[in-house]
C-alpha cells in the first residue's frame, strides 16, 4: 500500500517511511493530507494538518521550506504528483 503526504501541494510518497507514518506511529494523521501548517508551526494536533497558510510568519515558512527541501532530497521519499482543487468543489464555488 502506499503512502502519500502533501506540502505546499507536492505529494510525497513516504512509504518506505513506516518508522513514523506507519498506522499508530507520530506522523501517520499526515497519510493522504496537505500537512503544510503542522510541518510550518510544528504543531501536530489534528486542527493543524491543514494547507491553509494563512497567518505564519516568515519564521515559520522558512521552516515549511527546511522541511519541503528534506522531502525533495531525501533518498527514501519521492516526488509522485500535484493537488489539483476539486472540479466540483470549483464550480459549487463559483454558484
Amino acid at each position: 500500500m502506499i503512502s502519500t503526504q502533501a506540502l505546499r501541494g507536492r505529494v510525497y510518497d513516504v512509504s518506505a517511511g513506516t518508522a513514523f507514518y506507519g498506522v499508530g506511529k507520530s506522523y501517520h494523521h499526515f497519510v493522504g493530507r496537505d500537512a503544510s501548517r503542522a510541518f510550518a508551526t510544528g504543531c501536530r494536533a489534528a486542527e493543524c494538518v491543514s494547507a491553509d497558510l494563512d497567518g505564519l510568519n516568515e519564521g515559520q515558512l522558512r521552516e515549511l521550506d527546511r522541511w519541503m527541501e528534506m522531502y525533495e532530497t531525501h533518498d527514501k521519499y519521492t516526488f509522485v504528483g500535484t493537488l489539483v482543487e476539486d472540479p466540483v468543489d470549483v464550480a459549487l464555488d463559483s454558484m
